[in-house]
């Protein structure tokens, strides 16, 4: 076995976290280089997170909101590998507001916001969900407009009733999916032929330099996209607050619809 790769560690720390526990439903191991790992973090944490934090911050109607940490100490807790072709790290935004956590029991906000970004050494994506509640006594031809929007077609939003329970009112949830991306580029041939076999150096050379540009491309791209996406996360947050303070304005649900059909477009 090689010893002087990162392999061999990455393999041993599976194995004790394993414990004794690798069977016929456990025999698959993926491993990740440690150092790919830190120049992803470094850009979901060093250009993201501080994107979307200043348009939280510009955005000033919305500045008592937050991002959540989904339960962790940190965000850099909250970084999450997904194992597709190409190892990935993901940084999940969820905009909260402390006055009312998304908590059992609590009052909660109308509205739900959650941005995900992923990013490997071949691309990467942003994925969206945005959900509003409406109330169980809600105009349904308003909601039957909004449902079959045409400008939303492609991705449509989706209804779900939520009943009463805990404490809280039942309503008729709205919830709209979408999102962008890029791959950067594809494996060279001259990398790609040696598949399955061991990579001759200059091979390896070349998948280096690939991925230093990848991860630079995605790192100015992403930075963008995460204000973008943050603004107008928090546009359709403060319009559905508009809406909820008098549910019969039609002229605050057309905002609202312009806000959602502008995000759902401009991903």
């Amino acid at each position: 076995m090689i010893t002087d790769h990162w392999q061999h560690d990455a393999l041993e720390r599976e194995l004790q976290a394993l414990d004794g526990m690798f069977n016929k439903a456990a025999r698959t191991i993926r491993l990740t280089d440690p150092e790919r790992e830190r120049r992803l973090d470094a850009i979901l944490l060093g250009c993201v997170l501080p994107a979307a934090s200043a348009a939280l911050h510009d955005f000033r109607p919305m500045r008592s909101l937050h991002f959540s940490a989904l339960g962790a100490n940190s965000h850099d807790e909250r970084i999450t590998t997904l194992f597709h072709k190409f190892v990935t790290r993901e940084l999940a935004l969820v905009i909260q507001d402390p006055a009312r956590p998304f908590e059992t029991g609590q009052p909660t906000p109308p509205w739900y916001s959650r941005m995900s970004f992923q990013v490997s050494t071949q691309g990467f994506h942003v994925a969206i969900t945005t959900s509003v509640a409406f109330p169980e006594n809600f105009s349904w031809p308003k909601l039957k407009k909004l449902l079959a929007d045409p400008l939303l077609a492609g991705c449509p939003p989706s209804l779900s009733v939520e009943a009463a329970a805990d404490g809280r009112e039942g309503g008729l949830n709205v919830t709209f999916e979408t999102g962008s991306g890029e791959t950067c580029g594809p494996v060279d041939a001259a990398i790609q032929k040696h598949e399955g076999k061991r990579l001759p150096a200059e091979a390896i050379t070349a998948c280096e330099a690939v991925d230093y540009w990848n991860l630079a491309h995605a790192e100015a791209e992403l930075g963008r996209l995460a204000y973008r996406t943050a603004t107008a996360q928090l546009l359709i947050i403060e319009r559905t607050e508009k809406l909820a303070q008098n549910w019969k304005d039609t002229g605050a649900f057309n905002r609202l619809r312009e806000a959602l059909v502008d995000c759902h477009h401009a991903n």
